[in-house]
């Protein structure tokens, strides 16, 4: 199991282990044990994004490309994607080549909160699973923020806590109990360890930067008109806004 005092004191470098056993099958686990909602909050991220027709779009915490591939499907001409596991960007490569869309999507290898590209860059920015494994989720916001041009949308997809007390219920009971079992079942340990890890995360991660802190800190990065919506009776979240200054 792995050991969170590790998540602690290094939550990269916790990620790139957490993650290293999982790109092959990544996308298709992650709808199975979702039971389909993955998909429908990308999506529902991406409608946040794509309508504004930038041309050119970094994904931060790409993993094997799920979200660059739909904002190509949706009309977005050009995803840069990033991401600091090694591993997901091998996957995401072969995935890109097996679609003939080398052409539109490049990938990088960095990390979130030290993005390698000059001030003002990119026509919009999305971002997924990426704040529970940074050190300073504010700082993260402001370092995305910084590779923006003026006027470019910004969307976020995070996993969330139902706040109704029976959801909120089957959620805990679900992430503590059923999904490492399902995990180890379909996806062997390292989907058992994730499965693990998931739940006392997202809680840990809330009690210590909740909703309005989140708000706060797109606003204080030089967003506005920034909004949420919750999905899936609070299991997933959507943050998007607009970079105005900063």
């Amino acid at each position: 199991m792995n050991n969170l005092n590790n998540y602690s004191a290094n939550p990269n470098d916790f990620a790139r282990k957490l993650f290293s056993g999982l790109p092959q099958r990544y996308d298709l686990l992650a709808q199975l044990l979702s039971f389909g909602q993955d998909y429908r909050w990308r999506e529902e991220m991406v409608s946040h994004l794509a309508p504004h027709q930038p041309n050119h779009v970094l994904d931060v915490a790409t993993g094997p490309g799920g979200v660059a591939r739909m904002l190509i499907k949706k009309g977005v001409r050009k995803v840069t994607g990033v991401d600091l596991s090694q591993d997901m960007l091998y996957q995401a490569k072969a995935n890109i080549t097996r679609l003939n869309l080398e052409n539109k999507i490049n990938l990088v290898l960095s990390k979130g909160e030290e993005l390698p590209f000059s001030n003002k860059t990119f026509d919009g920015l999305s971002f997924t699973y990426l704040l529970r494994y940074v050190v300073d989720p504010s700082k993260t916001i402001k370092e995305l923020s910084r590779v923006l041009k003026y006027g470019a949308p910004m969307v976020n997809l995070e996993f969330y806590i139902p706040q109704n007390y029976f959801w909120k219920f089957l959620w805990s009971y679900y992430t503590k109990y059923l999904l490492p079992a399902l995990g180890k079942q379909l996806g062997g340990q390292a989907w058992e360890e994730v499965g693990r890890f998931l739940g006392p995360n997202i809680e840990n991660y809330y009690n210590n930067f909740n909703l309005e802190q989140h708000l706060q800190a797109w606003k204080e990065a030089g967003f506005e008109n920034v909004a949420y919506k919750t999905m899936s009776v609070g299991g997933g979240i959507i943050f998007w806004g607009t970079k105005t200054n900063g």
